[in-house]
């Protein structure tokens, strides 16, 4: 079977997409598109771009409804950490802070279980935690964090740092954040 020109699948929806309004998701004919595509793929692979882009599509029409449906569906289509994370995302896009923050946890343990995309995750969850004051969170997970050990992995991204600051200011320990800093190769 073909493989899915990606270039393409976003071009059309550049073409096909107008100026988002909420209560025009439904009908976007690109969201219609990509419904259809999914209805018709059995390739994994495929599906999982198409449910990337659908999830997307949804946010830049402002539908934060549909696409934490499309997260849940992907999430339970697939169960990887991305998908878990996007779930996690979308749910801080309609202010379930609680169950966003559970999510994101979620997570970030599967990623410390498996050993990929620790660094991600845990900087998934600390900008979700800063986002909504949850210095708890901020505090047990970045210890558990630092308590891992840590190699060098294909699979994830450098540790970040763009939230330290604002977790710093919320009341977070100095000494945790500078340990984190550290761990992350910046100055303390």
């Amino acid at each position: 079977m073909a493989r899915l020109d990606r270039v393409k699948i976003v071009s059309e929806l550049n073409r096909l997409r107008k100026p988002p309004r909420r209560d025009d998701a439904e009908k976007s004919l690109g969201v219609v598109w990509l419904r259809d595509m999914l209805f018709h793929l059995s390739d994994p692979e495929d599906r999982y771009f198409v449910y990337h882009t659908l999830g997307v599509e949804l946010r830049i029409l402002g539908d934060v409804a549909g696409a934490l449906e499309c997260g849940r569906i992907r999430l339970a289509e697939f169960g990887d950490i991305v998908s878990r994370g996007v779930f996690a995302r979308a749910l801080l896009d309609l202010d379930r802070h609680l169950d966003a923050i559970e999510e994101f946890k979620k997570a970030f343990h599967l990623a410390a279980e498996s050993g990929e995309l620790i660094n991600y995750t845990f900087g998934e969850l600390m900008r979700a935690a800063v986002s909504v004051v949850d210095v708890e969170t901020i505090d047990s997970v970045s210890q558990e964090f630092l308590a891992l050990k840590l190699g060098k992995s294909t699979d994830d991204c450098q540790l970040e740092m763009d939230w330290m600051d604002a977790a710093e200011a919320l009341g977070v320990r100095p000494e945790l954040i500078n340990e984190l800093r550290h761990r992350a190769g910046g100055n303390s």
